[in-house]
Order: structure tokens, then sequence, then C-alpha cells
């Protein structure tokens, strides 16, 4: 038998371990949160999206794509890298399968939801932007 990998989501008392959305700093973007730049880019839009809604709740594509259209963001690249494996073509000769977190889960009636990987990746965003801004203010 295979290896089961266990998933965590975002149910119960996790919720208020992790700052709202409204209080993430996306002024320099996701850069080396998730580990490439379509990737981040993806995630940072859908940080908007939760910082538009106030809240880590559930959601469903039809309001993620007019999000996404309203915005001007390209909607064929709604959560890249994010639900599924993806493809660094990046290197000459090599061609790398990432598997992500997973980041988003989709629920049986259709809604998808942020998971704790995705979430604790923000913390870790969260963390390295404060400790720069207090270098550079040292």
């Amino acid at each position: 038998m295979g290896k089961r990998t266990k998933v965590f989501v975002l149910y119960g008392s996790y919720r208020n371990t992790i700052p709202p959305p409204g209080a993430i700093d996306l002024s320099d973007g996701l850069s080396d949160t998730f580990g490439k730049k379509e990737v981040e880019q993806e995630a940072c839009h859908l940080m908007e999206f939760f910082q538009m809604k106030g809240e880590w709740g559930f959601f469903d594509l039809d309001s993620l794509k007019q999000f996404y259209k309203d915005r001007g963001y390209r909607t064929d690249r709604m959560l890249y890298g994010l639900i599924c494996p993806w493809f660094d073509e990046g290197k000459p000769l090599v061609t790398t399968i990432h598997i992500p977190g997973p980041y988003i889960l989709m629920l049986s009636d259709g809604r998808l939801m942020a998971t704790n990987h995705f979430l604790n990746r923000l913390k870790k965003h969260v963390v390295k932007v404060v400790e720069e801004r207090a270098r550079k203010s040292a």
C-alpha cells in the first residue's frame, strides 16, 4: 500500500492562529514564499481576494473568477501551482515537477478552502517581512 499523506485543513481553533488577510502585507509580493514567481503571483492574487472578502472562509470558483476579471488578471492562470503539481522548466535540460502542499482543497459541494499549508507559508512570509524591516531600521 502507498504512503498516505495527512492533509491538514483550516478548521476549528487553528483559524485563530493566523493573522487576518488584511494584516498580511503584499506590497513586495510573496517572493520566496511558494517557490516560483508564477505560483507566487497567483498566491498573491488569491491573497488579494481573501483581503477583499475580509476572511479566510470558503469560496467558489465563480466568485474568484469574477474577482480576477474585475482586476484584469488572467483567469486561465487562477490557482496555478496551488491546487495541483506544476512543472518548472526554468533550468536547461531539466524539468522538475513540484507537488504543492496542498494549498487549496475543493470540497464535495464545489466550495474551495485554503489549507494550513497555504496559511503557514503566509505566516512565514509575515515573519520574514517583519524581520527584514527590523534589520533595515536598525
